[in-house]
């Protein structure tokens, strides 16, 4: 079975996010706080034996923030594996590099919103979603009074 936040993983968890890279620092910036969709997205969440660097349960989610050090051939199997594993546990996969996050990190959250947006509609989720997971009401101009309800 699997397992969400392992213990044997908590102080490791706790390290990675004290001593996150300035590309992942910037991207949490960019979708803490129910930004992207009104999701929530939780830094170095465990899943077995591996730390994700940002997980969003509602769309079992997985964002990874890519330095220099995934090019190696042994880390890109290593990271082939990682992802193919979480894909098996319903979990997706998306990689950004640090690259794309220093030459326009706008692009990369655009391109999070769309993924949002598919994951969300082939999982027939109606974003964006508010504190608890629950659908945003969309305020509604009454017609006679134009007034916001």
């Amino acid at each position: 079975m699997s397992d969400s936040n392992p213990i044997y993983t908590k102080d490791l968890r706790r390290q990675l996010r004290r001593d996150a890279t300035s590309c992942e620092l910037l991207l949490w910036h960019y979708i803490k706080g129910r930004q992207i969709e009104g999701l929530k997205f939780r830094r170095q969440h465990g899943y077995d034996p591996y730390v994700m660097d940002f997980f969003c349960t509602e769309l079992r989610w997985c964002v990874e923030v890519d330095g220099k050090i995934h090019d190696t051939p042994e880390n890109r199997q290593k990271d082939a594996d990682r992802t193919s594993y979480l894909n098996q546990q319903g979990i997706t996969v998306t990689r950004v590099k640090n690259e794309e996050l220093e030459n326009g990190v706008q692009g990369v959250v655009e391109r999070l919103h769309e993924t949002a947006m598919q994951l969300a509609a082939d999982k027939h989720i109606q974003l964006p979603l508010g504190r608890g997971g629950t659908r945003i009401k969309k305020e509604k101009k009454d017609p006679v009074s134009g007034d916001m309800s």
